[in-house]
């Protein structure tokens, strides 16, 4: 009879241990993300533009579409192999396998857009409220492509991911002409330096992109196509951030 209690003690003691365990575990995985509030702001383009010739452009319309921002973890060398998501050194050194192309969003540091910019307007969009695993990031991904169109634009600018046209200013007469235009979708990886400290309130990440700086590489006599990869390839130079605690 002492050892059948015995037993059944033993077996309720383990049962309420296991509870333990496991509500400690989840209490340690929530521990593992921050909630952080993501914005993004585009200050307004000058609409006289100094092209990198000199020449002066008097822009009539300006257009980029972001469609996504991801963030990179630094990298962790393990020295025992692991079977998980953990960013490994390896996939920080190759950016392929992390750059979004639009397919799929299925990473807790993938931060969707999805929208087009009118760049000759402030642009300060609130992007939502992410649960960002807290740690170091060293670099980020931003990609820019086709989005949804709901402005009732042309197909020319619907179908870009930069349109940029304008007027020579000393003319200022005629139609506009397409100065920088990219037709796919581009991202790039560069770096920063971040870190998402654990938190129980709520954090704000600001994204800054400065894309009169990125036009500047503009030369007027190029064609608009490669314009806009040079304009493409500059813009993540031009990405700041900034962590508000």
């Amino acid at each position: 009879m002492n050892i059948k209690i015995l037993k059944n003690t033993w077996l309720k003691l383990s049962f309420v241990w296991l509870l333990l365990i496991k509500s400690s575990l989840v209490l340690a995985h929530s521990d593992d993300f921050t909630r952080v509030e993501v914005k993004l702001q585009i200050p307004a383009l000058d609409n006289k533009l100094t092209a990198q010739n000199g020449d002066l452009i008097n822009l009539t319309q300006a257009y980029l579409s972001s469609f996504s921002f991801e963030l990179i973890a630094c990298p962790q060398i393990n020295l025992k192999p692991v079977n998980n998501d953990k960013v490994n050194l390896l996939s920080w050194l190759i950016p392929a396998a992390h750059a979004n192309h639009g397919v799929s969003f299925t990473k807790p540091t993938q931060i969707p857009v999805q929208q087009r910019h009118n760049l000759l307007v402030k642009t300060d969009i609130y992007l939502g409220i992410y649960k960002l695993p807290k740690g170091k990031y060293c670099q980020m991904n931003y990609t820019l492509g086709k989005v949804p169109d709901n402005q009732g634009l042309s197909s020319e600018i619907t179908k870009s991911s930069l349109f940029i046209a304008g007027k020579q200013f000393e003319l200022n007469i005629g139609t506009s002409h397409i100065i920088a235009k990219s037709d796919y979708a581009f991202g790039k990886n560069f770096p920063i330096n971040l870190e998402i400290p654990a938190s129980h309130k709520p954090l704000s990440l600001v994204i800054s992109i400065n894309v009169s700086e990125a036009l500047k590489i503009i030369t007027h006599s190029v064609p608009s196509h490669k314009n806009g990869r040079l304009v493409l390839l500059s813009l993540s130079e031009q990405v700041t951030l900034e962590l508000m605690l």
